[in-house]
């Protein structure tokens, strides 16, 4: 019980999570077209990112009675048990530190942390009317200003319901290897704008100068990952599936896939209705999934670190795959218009520049029938396989732009978001995959420890 006493309760987080996911969907579900005009490409993107998380979530675990801060601990990290879990067992840390410029305050509020994963509860306020202002992931880095490797995935901030003034959001990073633990604290930049109205109205990005300090506690680095080794494999449609090693940290677990699609006239695209099933029957979902080379994959779960790690396994329903032709597209950025065919109705819904002309984001209309079907959801349902400029510049994917996918309102629709993170100032050449296809696989594969 020591050990907890001097943790601080959460700064009113009752019913921010709640209703930001039930905001999310329900936007998502049947007003995107819209919201993306109001918000942006960056906020809608992760709006839909955010709605996944907790749409895909199971029931969480009873609240333990004697650990302070728990109830709204829970509320908090509601969309992911590991995170919840890890909160009660000491890894959430109460920053309460603020930045200010242009009349915006932005605040770091709690964090959980471990070796592989970041996850930050932050929100802002401003002197002038929020409901155009947003913001964004800028940058992180460690305290020495030295390179943090990672992945960033932010939730849109929405209203405070106890503070009209205030929105607030979450901002969840995973970390590439692990955090170095010679560093001693992790800086967080953030970006803000105002959104124009229409498709005419250009985004304002406001000039500022934001960061926030979060100190490391090395004691929660040195908590080791549970190892855990699967090394089977299963064989469709002339591809190779190998399941190998999975690691086990307080925030997250992670699953090592290695493939072999080069005989198959299809490529692997990904798993779905995939879950970790421990030896009570709960299961603990695929959250996301990343892949930085070509043959691997490495598919991130809820972490099951302090549930029960006994008599795990692994249950695979099924996995996309898409056929290997790919299509060329071209955007006129100055006249807003993209040319290019394809197998599937696909179109250019929209175009969004910045005040200086430069390219901010597009988003890609799809009508198909392959698109109604149970199996499909919220996840990429065509790849860009390359971006370049006219000039021949290849552009490089979460460095220079960012792909994001959602159903679309009518039956058989989806849009895809693409949003670039260095100014585009000429027009595009890009290639896109087939239609992601679904096949059941219906597996389970018997977890050991190493």
């Amino acid at each position: 019980m020591d050990k907890y006493k001097n943790i601080k309760e959460p700064n009113d987080l009752e019913e921010i999570i709640e209703n930001a996911y039930k905001k999310a969907k329900e936007e998502n579900k049947n007003n995107i077209k819209s919201k993306f005009t109001k918000i942006g490409a960056t906020a809608a993107a992760a709006m839909i990112v955010f709605a996944i998380s907790v749409n895909t979530s199971t029931a969480f675990a009873n609240y333990l009675d004697d650990i302070p801060v728990l109830d709204k601990l829970a509320q908090f990290f509601k969309f992911d048990r590991g995170l919840e879990e890890a909160g009660k067992k000491g890894f959430l840390q109460v920053i309460d530190k603020t930045s200010e410029d242009q009349g915006i305050t932005f605040e770091i509020e709690d964090v959980v942390y471990d070796n592989k994963r970041i996850v930050i509860k932050y929100s802002f306020t401003s002197k002038e009317d929020l409901d155009d202002l947003w913001a964004v992931y800028g940058k992180a880095t460690y305290g020495d200003g030295s390179d943090l490797d990672k992945l960033i995935i932010s939730s849109t901030p929405i209203y405070d319901n106890n503070d009209e003034n205030k929105k607030s959001g979450i901002i969840d990073i995973d970390i590439k290897g692990e955090i170095n633990k010679e560093k001693t604290s992790i800086i967080i930049y953030p970006e803000f704008y105002k959104t124009g109205e229409g498709h005419e109205k250009e985004n304002q990005n406001i000039t500022g100068n934001w960061k926030v300090d979060i100190p490391i506690k090395h004691e929660l680095l040195e908590v080791e990952a549970k190892e855990y080794n699967i090394d089977d494999q299963f064989e469709i449609e002339n591809m190779k599936i190998n399941i190998e090693d999975l690691k086990m940290y307080p925030t997250v677990g992670e699953l090592e896939i290695k493939y072999e699609d080069e005989n198959s006239e299809y490529k692997f695209s990904g798993f779905t209705q995939t879950y970790l099933i421990d030896g009570k029957g709960e299961k603990f979902d695929n959250m996301s999934s990343v892949s930085s080379i070509t043959g691997e994959k490495t598919l991130r779960f809820e972490s099951n670190y302090f549930i029960d790690s006994s008599n795990l396994e692994l249950s695979v329903g099924g996995i996309y795959v898409t056929p290997r032709k790919s299509y060329d597209f071209k955007v006129d950025v100055k006249k807003g218009t993209m040319t290019g065919i394809c197998d599937y109705e696909i179109s250019m819904e929209s175009i969004q520049k910045e005040q200086d002309g430069t390219l901010n984001s597009i988003v890609i209309s799809v009508e198909d029938d392959r698109l109604v079907n149970e199996n499909i959801n919220i996840m990429p349902l065509l790849e860009i396989l390359s971006m370049g400029l006219e000039n021949g510049t290849k552009l490089k994917s979460h460095e220079d732009y960012m792909v994001s996918y959602s159903l679309g309102i009518d039956e058989g629709s989806a849009s895809v978001f693409i949003e670039f993170l260095k100014p585009i100032n000429q027009n595009l050449n890009f290639k896109v995959s087939n239609l992601h296809e679904y096949r059941p696989i219906n597996k389970k594969f018997i977890i050991d420890n190493k």
